[in-house]
């Protein structure tokens, strides 16, 4: 496994880990492409326990007008949902963020992290995607608005 963003990813690596620093643990990326039969949307799936970083995410996100899912563990024992397609190739889906992830698909993420599944299976499972294929930074700048943290300086 590789150690390193996918060098589509690259430029966003600052968005990325601003929001894993504020508390959204993000498990799987996704940048936007339109070339061709290949159609991307940008898209970010996550964890998050922290109500005031939830807020803040969905809150940016619908001012943004970013599509988003909120699922948590009970959401997957109906199944994991519709999810919303980021990847197409000549007009077919290949590629859906934002199905419902149960225990099981949590522990296969981290198979020798007890301890990570332990702290994530509770965690809200937040997706946010752009509305439209094709390049755009609206959820990189969403992102990275809603991860900051504006703290009173001190005196």
């Amino acid at each position: 496994m590789e150690d390193r963003p996918h060098p589509t990813l690259t430029r966003h690596t600052p968005a990325l880990a601003a929001a894993n620093r504020a508390g959204f643990l993000v498990m799987a990326a996704q940048a936007s492409l339109a070339n061709g039969p290949l159609q991307l949307k940008a898209a970010v799936q996550g964890f998050a326990t922290d109500p005031a970083l939830i807020r803040r995410l969905v809150d940016a996100a619908e001012d943004a007008g970013l599509t988003i899912v909120l699922n948590d563990h009970l959401d997957a024992e109906k199944g994991p949902g519709d999810g919303i397609t980021v990847a197409t190739f000549d007009g077919r889906e290949t590629s859906v963020f934002g199905e419902a992830l149960g225990l099981d698909d949590i522990q296969a993420m981290w198979p020798r992290l007890p301890h990570a599944v332990e702290a994530i299976f509770p965690a809200l499972q937040i997706t946010l995607t752009n509305p439209e294929f094709g390049p755009s930074e609206l959820l990189w700048d969403t992102l990275t608005a809603a991860a900051a943290v504006h703290t009173a300086p001190l005196s």
